[in-house]
């Protein structure tokens, strides 16, 4: 068990570090319009596939033979259910900081920068012009572009620093010495 974590790492924290660099391309700027952002998406989807497979079999790996479905099935729930939470929470911190650019940039007061945030990250352009009618939507793309940059800066940090934590903590010895699958596993 012990070799088969330290053999996983590796492709475990190359993944997620395949995820990072693109995240941070696009905090740069490097991808300016839609096709320019598609190499980096499809390094991140890349990046996200990669450790998936062996995350499973980690998961299987420490539970009896005829746990493994059980093991299975409650590490993919989590995981699922960690990318909802997670997708919520972005969204929400990509809300806040495009109604912080808004009213940082004098463009809304504070009253309507949180509906109009709303609707532009939403994707709704048309509606958040709508709702401050004297706003361009220069300035909506502003805010969005801005905000987006700061998302990007601080989800590459995130995701550089999973990486190191995964590399450390799958470098560890096994995590219950005297368990049945530390022994099936090595031999």
């Amino acid at each position: 068990f012990s070799s088969r974590r330290r053999h996983t790492r590796y492709p475990l924290v190359t993944g997620v570090q395949t995820c990072a660099l693109p995240i941070w391309l696009l905090w740069l700027g490097m991808a300016t319009n839609g096709r320019a952002a598609l190499g980096p998406m499809l390094m991140i989807g890349v990046g996200m596939g990669l450790p998936w497979g062996l995350m499973d079999g980690l998961a299987v790996s420490v539970v009896p033979k005829e746990r493994a479905g059980m093991a299975t099935g409650i590490f993919n729930t989590t995981r699922v259910a960690g990318e909802g939470l997670a997708l919520a929470v972005v969204s929400a911190v990509l809300s806040v900081l495009v109604a912080h650019q808004l009213v940082g940039s004098g463009a809304v007061p504070v009253e309507r920068a949180a509906a109009i945030a709303q609707r532009l990250v939403a994707g709704d352009l048309g509606g958040a012009a709508g709702l401050d009618h004297t706003l361009a939507p220069t300035a909506l793309a502003s805010a969005y572009q801005q905000a987006f940059a700061i998302l990007m800066r601080l989800l590459a940090g995130i995701t550089a620093a999973t990486a190191l934590m995964v590399f450390a903590f799958l470098g560890r010895g096994p995590v219950h010495a005297g368990h049945p699958a530390t022994s099936d596993a090595r031999s």
